[in-house]
């Protein structure tokens, strides 16, 4: 049976301009054929064994060839398996969307198109241009820069009222000022606009004559348009998003997937770009939480070190059908976050240590400790053994059980040239800055860079390479939060 290719917009800029259904889809798809303009952190929403190709194109460099890409997608959903050809912006504005679709339709094969957001539009929204407006332009024009000595007139074009917009217009910039301004007032306001949506993002403004012989700095792979309208005149009222708090930073968070949604979002919301990068993955092996089942009951304080772990532990009771009203234990959690995890299953007197930090559990636990207390202790198998140790000085009863594992991720799709320009990179823990470091080999750059770490360990970690970092005012995502928004007044 023949699986099903979705075509889908990823938007401009950024994951959040992805719809809802474009999200379900690419959650549950098998194989994902991704261009160059997309925010690389939806694919970070894949499933782990997801097929993920690389397939975009660069000025003047094509990875693959359009037969190769609708070749690929026909053989895939031959094998049953369901594909999504994510594409930048719109796959039926100037994506070969339309190219593909017809392919797959001559080739049997069923399809969707799920439309994205269009830089046509957002490019100007995130400039703090509208594309229209009520009695200054009420029509839009739009062309591409490819080949406009050849098939664009401008004497036709500068008598066209409301919005002109030319797309992939960087090498054609000096042209297209120079036909203009034989063709329209020299004093006709002009946008240049580059990598909107993200960090990088430029937005010069001018008369076509001011345009005209300038430098503007920005590089031939950097997407670009260049806009004729007299609704630029607005960009002093309508910017909203240079005007967030954190706008131009570009934040690397390297964090287990979908541990740290609340700082990313936080981020997001204050303008900054985030590269998320889940450089490990965990391993479930709650299987082994079956050697202490029939000692659940006997425990007199259960601890967690992670909100992984409570999922795991509280997932194989549920599959093996264990009543928890069996366990008489007082729970113990490392942190808030953990222990909101074990008030998701109902568990509500919950011991946190004051800082989150296995140095501090263990202070926190040895107040109440005695050499009679039995305790279970759920942990990844990545941790040392200092915490068991600890606690073994005070009681010999202490069951250390690991049902989880992190393990390294070989399929990052975030290359070294998306992160080494970042100003800010945070890690949450010391295993996943090893993980970072054996991925990426830049540590000579992240000396020059601001580094933010989690908690003592993970800081102490860090510096034995020689890289500063800075430590989180609390040990937590708020903590981080607050760390970023106080140095970023320096960076």
């Amino acid at each position: 049976m023949s699986g099903k290719v979705y075509l889908i917009g990823a938007g401009i800029g950024t994951e959040e301009l992805l719809t809802i259904k474009a999200m379900k889809i690419i959650q549950e798809c098998d194989v994902i054929l991704y261009d160059k303009l997309i925010d690389k952190n939806i694919l970070n929403y894949t499933k782990h064994d997801c097929i993920k190709i690389f397939c975009g194109k660069e000025n003047k460099r094509h990875y693959m060839s359009q037969d190769e890409i609708n070749y690929k997608l026909v053989e895939y959903a031959k094998n049953g398996m369901t594909v999504c050809r994510l594409k930048g912006g719109d796959p039926y504005i100037y994506g070969r969307g339309s190219e593909e679709a017809i392919f797959l339709s001559n080739n049997n094969i069923e399809f969707e198109v799920i439309p994205g957001i269009s830089s046509i539009y957002a490019a100007l929204n995130f400039c703090g241009i509208p594309i229209t407006h009520r009695g200054v332009s009420n029509s839009i024009h739009v062309f591409t820069a490819s080949s406009l000595e050849d098939d664009l007139d401008f004497q036709i074009i500068s008598k066209l009222e409301g919005t002109i917009i030319f797309l992939m217009a960087r090498e054609k910039i000096p042209f297209l000022i120079e036909q203009l301004l034989n063709n329209k007032t020299k004093q006709q306001l002009a946008a240049i606009i580059s990598s909107a949506g993200t960090s990088k993002q430029k937005c010069i403004v001018d008369t076509l004559v001011n345009l005209s012989g300038r430098d503007f700095d920005i590089s031939s792979k950097e997407p670009t348009m260049f806009v004729l309208s007299d609704t630029i005149g607005f960009r002093k009222l309508l910017n909203w998003y240079e005007n967030k708090i954190l706008f131009g930073k570009k934040v690397v968070l390297c964090c287990p997937k979908g541990h740290n949604i609340w700082l990313k979002q936080q981020l997001q919301n204050m303008g900054a770009e985030v590269v998320e990068i889940n450089s490990m993955y965990y391993q479930d092996k709650s299987e082994n939480v079956q050697s202490v089942i029939d000692r659940l009951a006997s425990y007199n304080y259960i601890v967690f070190t992670s909100k992984v772990g409570v999922d795991s532990f509280f997932e194989f009771l549920k599959k093996n059908n264990i009543d928890i009203r069996n366990i008489k234990a007082q729970y113990v959690a490392i942190g808030e976050k953990t222990a909101n995890k074990l008030k998701s299953f109902c568990i509500n007197e919950i011991i946190i240590p004051n800082e989150y930090t296995s140095k501090e559990l263990f202070l926190t636990l040895k107040e109440k400790l005695t050499n009679k207390d039995k305790i279970l202790l759920i942990r990844s198998e990545n941790a040392d053994n200092i915490l068991t140790e600890n606690i073994k000085e005070i009681t010999p009863f202490v069951d250390d059980i690991r049902p989880y594992k992190f393990i390294q991720q070989n399929n990052i799709v975030f290359d070294i040239n998306d992160i080494k320009d970042a100003h800010i990179y945070v890690f949450t823990s010391s295993a996943f800055f090893d993980s970072f470091i054996n991925i990426y080999d830049i540590i000579d750059i992240l000396k020059y860079r601001t580094v933010i770490a989690i908690g003592p360990a993970t800081k102490e970690r860090i510096e034995k390479y020689g890289i500063y970092a800075i430590l989180s005012s609390v040990y937590s995502q708020e903590g981080i939060l607050e760390k970023i928004l106080e140095v970023t007044k320096n960076v």
